[in-house]
């Protein structure tokens, strides 16, 4: 039987996810009449914290890719779980802009 003071872990695997979503900027002086997506590969650390990442899928606008990047940037992750304990882990960030 399970002690009292033991930790409950409710998902004991899961892979990396966002906590927050920093919402990503559309570029200035951009249109484009068709969504644009950019896709960027993340590691995040067992603390949650991105420890790497590169742009997956490039819209081939270096603005959007840039936009997206630093939406990465500004977001927060929790890390991948492997029964119950956080070990370093990986999440595809796609990002759509679609014009106003």
């Amino acid at each position: 039987m399970p002690s009292a003071t033991a930790t409950v872990c409710p998902t004991p695997n899961r892979a990396a996810t966002v906590v927050h979503l920093a919402a990503p900027l559309y570029p200035r002086g951009y249109y484009s009449s068709k969504p644009v997506t950019v896709a960027v590969q993340v590691t995040i650390g067992p603390d949650g914290t991105i420890t790497g990442g590169h742009v997956a899928q490039s819209s081939g606008v270096t603005a959007f890719d840039a936009s997206a990047v630093q939406s990465v940037e500004e977001s927060t992750f929790a890390p991948k779980l492997v029964d119950c304990k956080p070990v370093e882990g990986t999440y595809l960030f796609r990002v759509t802009f679609r014009s106003h």
